[in-house]
């Protein structure tokens, strides 16, 4: 097969011409080659403001999945700690069904002497190797209570610590745990604001924390060497709020001083309340200058209808009336033990009576501004803490360091126990915290491991 090639011819108008002409000189070629580079890089610019739009766009999708993968979280975890808490009241079916009217049918045969009942035990396995140094209920929320884990042993301290919030309905996990990189030595719940937890630590700090929010940061946190104490933060306790408003707290320390603590919009502020001063603790130097000898706070303690009053605990076994109005003197002294003061506590129904316990292996019962203690009761054993209880006028409860708790009835019997209940062994662990729980018949107590000799 052949392809026969066809001509085809036009005629067309030819284009128009000019003549043009121009001196080229070197920075007319300079001005050109920036002018081109401008023009590129505005075209990139351009696309990649469309690209970044993009972007935009899809890390927007990726936080928004993000944030419904947190709630969807959240919504799971709480369908799993009810679900915890429904295996473990399973558990523990019979306790948590009979622990509220359980009474012991050998009391019959028993004329003065009691016994607790064990129930739970509560633990936190991250931090076995740290001590509980603070026990506390929530005032609002009678089943839930905080323990703070640091560390009693001075000379080898951690460098973490932690707040726990544990439940009566679920003992195998807290329900909030906060983590801090110092030990934590004492806690106190706001009365009126639950959510809120003020904690002292060992360095000195002290910071608040907000349950309702992100839990894992503090809320306010002292910063610096002038805005803490210099030494241990032993008791924290809140305050009634401020003619303003304000929110505030106190803590005592070793350091023999009181801060008062206020919530400011961003951060705290801070005043020294009082210095404590050794009454007769006036030594001179060599140069023939009287130097003032500080008191060691251990504990503290506002008096439960006057909030200006609380009384200071310190580590040469007095204890001291104080008033906030008068923060240069005390309104009395008492020669109250021979080691630390380790708690003082009021009576839930005569203000005018408190208790204190020390190292000194006693327990003192007193009557306010008269010097002598109308009861002293010798438990054979360093004893941690001691509390009223809030449902009788005269019966008080006390831990040692030998893993007892023993409970106190004035009315039933003035000079011995009316229970004594060995807690844990004695050669491993050392009580050092109790707490009545204050709706339902049942107290708390904490220990710290002892290290065994090899």
């Amino acid at each position: 097969m052949q392809v026969k090639r066809q001509n085809v011819e036009t005629q067309t108008i030819p284009p128009p011409r000019s003549q043009y002409g121009a001196n080229v000189l070197q920075w007319n070629i300079y001005d050109s080659y920036a002018d081109d580079f401008e023009q590129q890089q505005n075209e990139r610019d351009k696309k990649d403001e469309k690209r970044g739009g993009h972007r935009k766009d899809v890390a927007k999708k990726k936080l928004d999945k993000a944030a419904e993968a947190e709630l969807l979280n959240k919504k799971y975890l709480k369908a799993w700690q009810i679900l915890e808490r429904m295996i473990n009241q399973n558990i523990y079916e019979e306790i948590a069904n009979d622990y509220r009217y359980w009474e012991d049918p050998a009391d019959e045969y028993r004329e003065q002497e009691g016994t607790l009942l064990p129930l739970w035990k509560f633990n936190y396995d991250r931090i076995r190797k740290l001590s509980v140094t603070d026990l506390l209920f929530n005032p609002m929320y009678y089943d839930l209570f905080a323990v703070c884990y640091g560390s009693h042993e001075f000379m080898k301290q951690p460098n973490e610590g932690a707040i726990c919030f544990f439940t009566v309905k679920n003992p195998s996990y807290p329900d909030y745990i906060i983590s801090t990189e110092s030990g934590v030595m004492c806690c106190d719940i706001h009365p009126t604001y639950p959510f809120l937890v003020a904690i002292g630590m060992y360095d000195g700090s002290v910071a608040v924390y907000n349950l309702r929010e992100d839990f894992e940061k503090p809320l306010y946190l002292s910063v610096g060497v002038h805005n803490k104490h210099s030494e241990c933060a032993w008791e924290i306790k809140w305050g009634p709020d401020m003619a303003d408003g304000e929110i505030n707290f106190y803590s005592v320390s070793t350091d023999g001083r009181v801060f008062n603590w206020v919530l400011m919009q961003n951060d705290f502020m801070i005043t020294t309340i009082t210095t404590l001063f050794l009454t007769n603790g006036i030594v001179e130097g060599p140069d023939g200058t009287e130097v003032h000898l500080r008191s060691c706070g251990s504990c503290m303690k506002f008096h439960p209808s006057n909030p200006e009053i609380y009384l200071i605990g310190t580590e040469e076994g007095l204890i001291y009336k104080c008033s906030i109005a008068y923060s240069s003197k005390y309104l009395m002294t008492y020669n109250a033990h021979h080691l630390t003061v380790y708690r003082i506590d009021f009576n839930r129904f005569n203000s005018n009576i408190f208790i204190s316990c020390s190292g000194d292996w006693r327990v003192k019962v007193w009557e306010d501004m008269r010097p002598e203690p109308l009861f002293i009761f010798d438990l054979g054993s360093s004893v941690g803490d001691v509390k009223w209880a809030p449902f009788s006028s005269t019966v008080f409860a006390a831990c040692t360091n030998e893993g007892k708790v023993f409970v106190f009835d004035l009315n039933v019997n003035k000079y011995k126990p009316i229970c004594v209940q060995a807690v844990v062994p004695k050669r491993k662990n050392k009580l050092t915290r109790l707490a009545f729980n204050e709706n339902l018949p049942f107290i708390m107590s904490a220990m710290i491991r002892v290290p065994l000799l090899p």
